[in-house]
């Protein structure tokens, strides 16, 4: 099995840094398998303070492994918002990262060995689990050499996960036919067209589930009013998403749902998402909240509207938005009075910003439009300054 470089992080570079000790870098020789090298790429068999202080790092980089895996293992294997083995290990783990964070902060380095062990003993169970073992198998490894699900694996993404994308896409013309069939209408489709299925109408959701080829390319895509929690449409989604479209909406005017349960279906087809894309009406937990963003890199212009993004800590890219293509990254209505009270509390859009303020995705961002969320010009301002974004275009409007 391979090795797989892991990048230098600033935090353990200034961690060697302020104890003098050289350059490190790590190298997974398996799954979760973290190892110490020093500049000369043999074992380090240090000792101290330095060495203590790379220990943190593996620590903490261990944890981040095992807590993207598990991530996109909900992900990929479809396990919806249900408690699971896979969300106790993450509140397990999430635990632990917050522990190192004191480590740190006290300069308690001896209490390294224990949270180690607690990690070895979570690896050990997620290891042992059958289905898990399969999903490692197959898609581990292109995984980790991004840290998140991103243009280079979405084709293993596709072809291994249980709602892959089909092979298979309809023809303009076929699928005006199967559109007649089903809905008693007549429209004509193709790059330019703009496609609307209101999935609260019986018409519209029996033309989605009839689908067993994916959708022809198309300008626009809006897919509205779903029930709520609907796994059939959830399925049909995540299968028979367009080969391409310019434009994508996705649950406008349906009740709140939750990334646990519709990432499945948001995550496959957005490489084909080529300019714009309008996610509504979802709480997204903060693991999702970077692999959107990440996984809708390609487009021009990403908006959230009416989501809650809970996301406590700064968001960590690694490399995957160097070749990032978002010029404007929208927020409407996620910190209003329903959505997160950013006016009181603007952490999760503080965080957001300053985690992409660590990418290259700055090079191309040129404006950030926060409609409704509650937060001033002024305030907008700062926190973007602060994220070394304080040349950005702010919207209000």
């Amino acid at each position: 099995m391979e090795n797989t470089q892991i990048p230098q992080t600033e935090s353990n570079s200034s961690f060697a840094a302020k104890h003098g000790g050289a350059s490190v870098k790590f190298y997974c020789d398996e799954p979760f398998g973290l190892k110490r090298v020093g500049p000369t790429d043999s074992a380090s068999t240090e000792v101290g303070e330095e060495a203590k202080g790379c220990s943190l790092e593996i620590i903490r980089m261990k944890t981040q492994m095992i807590l993207k895996a598990l991530a996109s293992y909900n992900v990929c294997m479809n396990l919806g918002g249900e408690e699971n083995d896979a969300t106790k290990w993450i509140k397990q783990l999430s635990q632990i990262k917050e522990k190192t964070d004191d480590i740190e902060k006290e300069g308690n380095l001896d209490e390294l060995e224990e949270l180690d062990t607690q990690i070895q003993v979570i690896k050990e169970q997620v290891l042992e689990d059958s289905t898990f073992a399969k999903f490692r198998d197959n898609f581990f490894w292109s995984y980790f050499k991004q840290g998140i699900i991103e243009d280079g694996n979405r084709e293993g993404l596709s072809s291994k996960s249980p709602n892959s994308l089909c092979s298979e896409a309809y023809t303009p013309f076929d699928f005006k036919g199967l559109y007649k069939a089903k809905t008693g209408a007549t429209k004509t489709f193709g790059p330019t067209v703009q496609f609307k299925l209101e999935l609260n109408k019986p018409k519209d959701m029996d033309m989605l589930l009839s689908l067993d080829k994916r959708m022809p390319e198309l300008k626009t895509l809006q897919i509205a009013k779903i029930p709520e929690d609907h796994e059939e449409s959830k399925t049909a989604i995540s299968k028979y998403f367009p080969e391409r479209v310019k434009e994508f909406h996705f649950n406008q005017q349906s009740p709140m749902g939750t990334t646990d349960f519709y990432s499945s279906a948001l995550l496959p087809g957005a490489s084909s998402v080529l300019e714009r894309a309008y996610l509504w009406n979802l709480n997204i937990s903060e693991p999702y909240v970077t692999a959107l963003i990440s996984a809708y890199k390609g487009v021009s212009q990403l908006f959230f509207g009416k989501c809650i993004l809970n996301v406590e800590s700064t968001l960590d890219f690694g490399d995957v938005m160097q070749d990032s293509q978002i010029s404007i990254l929208g927020f409407e209505n996620c910190g209003d009075e329903e959505h997160g009270v950013w006016e009181r509390d603007s952490s999760p859009f503080v965080n957001i910003m300053a985690g992409l303020g660590k990418t290259e995705a700055k090079t191309n961002l040129k404006k950030v439009r926060v409609k409704n969320c509650g937060m001033k010009n002024d305030q907008v301002r700062d926190i973007l300054k602060s994220a070394g974004l304080g040349d950005l275009e702010i919207g209000l409007l």
